[in-house]
């Protein structure tokens, strides 16, 4: 009686299709996610959050392909004329060659659906394209297993009574059916991406407006909330209380969030280096994005890099992000707090630059090696263009990069 009831509920399921989905859905699920968890947590290096993410879309694309996968994979092997006794080397070379073609670009669309970076992408790809030869034909064995187990069969070995030019049919048909589920994934992922709608937090109501100002200039929805009131009572926070400061940040966008903000950017290089990012991110559910994200994405772009910062506080954590993902690399760095009260008194542009020998310290960063000249504050968007005819390096503003991340991880 116990054995009878043992599959009572999967026997009452009728429809062999039906069994077919359900099946492979869970045996593609289950062996995707012991294969790739390890590969993303320990080899990629991706967050928990991004994982969570990566998980979440591999869910959805793995119970829709996972019957694709299985129909591919019968097609191949009766194409072959290959059998469950067939001999080891030609299952094995069959099972890595279907399991690396169908795997690795869906496995790819996982990690960029999930907002890994193009190097995360690129170590977990490679990792997956050079031991995809030890999962393809053990994937085969625990799908005929499976179902053997739930009593449908081997596909593959089921006899099929149709002559040559049904067969060339079939396979057209096997093929464009795979194409079509493909191409109903990426339509459906593209009409249901999210529309930006930005939080911006920054340290001071001017560098908040300018922050808001920018993304509205392209078309984002944006919001702002400011922390301090003015650059001198910002840098004591920064420097004295980051604890205190953090909690700000977390509370900000609570409140940011309530008024329909999807994604943060903290449009402040020295806030977001005197901040504990890694606890932020672990609080809240929207992604957060910084100029400290863009500084590690370019940190191995030049070897030798300008910098001109709000305070030493900002320099210095602008510096370590660049020499955790550049360990040759050299910041040679200025701070001037005075260039951002003075961007909050509306001063001219022009008069800051002369003021401040703005040209002549782009000329000694240059004499000593710099490549490039780092604006490691948002506040020196209102003279960036001005300065950018006098310099004596090209020089780079981290706004730009942060939109395209903002627009990768929505």
């Amino acid at each position: 009686m116990k054995h009878k009831s043992k599959y009572n509920l999967w026997n009452k399921i009728k429809s062999k299709s039906i069994k077919n989905f359900l099946l492979e859905a869970f045996t593609f699920n289950s062996f995707s996610y012991v294969v790739a968890g390890p590969i993303e947590l320990f080899i990629a290096k991706i967050s928990p959050i991004e994982h969570f993410k990566v998980r979440m879309v591999a869910l959805i694309l793995n119970t829709i392909l996972g019957r694709p996968y299985g129909k591919w994979r019968s097609f191949i092997f009766r194409l072959y004329r290959i059998k469950s006794d067939s001999s080891f080397l030609k299952t094995y070379v069959a099972d890595t060659t279907i399991f690396l073609s169908f795997q690795l670009p869906l496995y790819m669309a996982n990690m960029a659906l999930g907002g890994c970076t193009l190097i995360e992408m690129l170590k977990a790809g490679l990792t997956v394209l050079v031991i995809s030869g030890l999962f393809g034909r053990p994937y085969g064995i625990y799908l005929d297993s499976a179902r053997k187990l739930f009593g449908v069969g081997i596909e593959y070995e089921k006899k099929a009574k149709i002559n040559s030019n049904e067969n060339i049919a079939v396979k057209s048909i096997k093929i464009s059916f795979v194409k079509n589920q493909l191409n109903m994934v990426k339509n459906n992922f593209l009409k249901k991406k999210k529309k930006l709608n930005v939080g911006v937090i920054a340290a001071t109501p001017v560098d908040t407006q300018f922050g808001v100002g920018f993304l509205e200039k392209k078309g984002i929805i944006a919001k702002g909330i400011s922390l301090s009131h003015s650059p001198q009572q910002q840098t004591e926070l920064q420097a004295l209380n980051s604890r205190k400061l953090t909690y700000k940040v977390i509370d900000a966008i609570a409140k940011l969030k309530e008024k329909g903000a999807n994604s943060i950017m903290i449009y402040c290089n020295s806030l977001s280096g005197a901040i504990n990012l890694g606890q932020i991110r672990s609080y809240v559910n929207v992604p957060v994005v910084t100029p400290l994200d863009v500084y590690s994405n370019i940190a191995n772009s030049k070897n030798n890099f300008g910098l001109i910062a709000a305070n030493c506080q900002s320099t210095a954590n602008i510096e370590r992000v660049i020499l955790s993902r550049n360990k040759n690399a050299k910041v040679f760095g200025v701070a001037n707090l005075a260039l951002v009260e003075e961007v909050e008194n509306n001063e001219d542009p022009n008069s800051i630059l002369e003021k401040h020998s703005l040209s002549k310290i782009s000329s000694h960063l240059k004499d000593s090696g710099a490549e490039i000249l780092l604006l490691g504050c948002t506040h020196f968007t209102y003279f960036s263009e001005e300065y950018k005819k006098c310099s004596s390096l090209p020089i780079f503003e981290p706004s730009e990069e942060m939109v395209k991340l903002l627009h990768k991880v929505v």
